[in-house]
């Protein structure tokens, strides 16, 4: 899963603290701070993108989760 670090990367969601934990989490050798994306990677040296780890997509910029759509169905 690609993990993104830098001194942007926030402590957590506001009011989701199981969500937080999950996605966002402290390396104890280097003290960086890093966001799980859910995207799934390939190994270096070649970042390749190989998609979502969830059924979420993103369509005009609003995210949606297919599943949801598919209950309604």
């Amino acid at each position: 899963e690609l993990g993104l670090c830098g001194p942007l990367v926030g402590l957590g969601y506001l009011n989701r603290p199981e969500l937080s934990r999950e996605r966002f989490f402290c390396c104890p050798e280097t003290g960086k701070r890093y966001f799980l994306t859910g995207d799934l990677r390939q190994e270096p040296p070649v970042l390749r993108l190989l998609g979502r780890k969830d059924d979420q997509v993103k369509i005009r910029g609003q995210r949606i989760e297919l599943g949801e759509i598919e209950s309604c169905l």
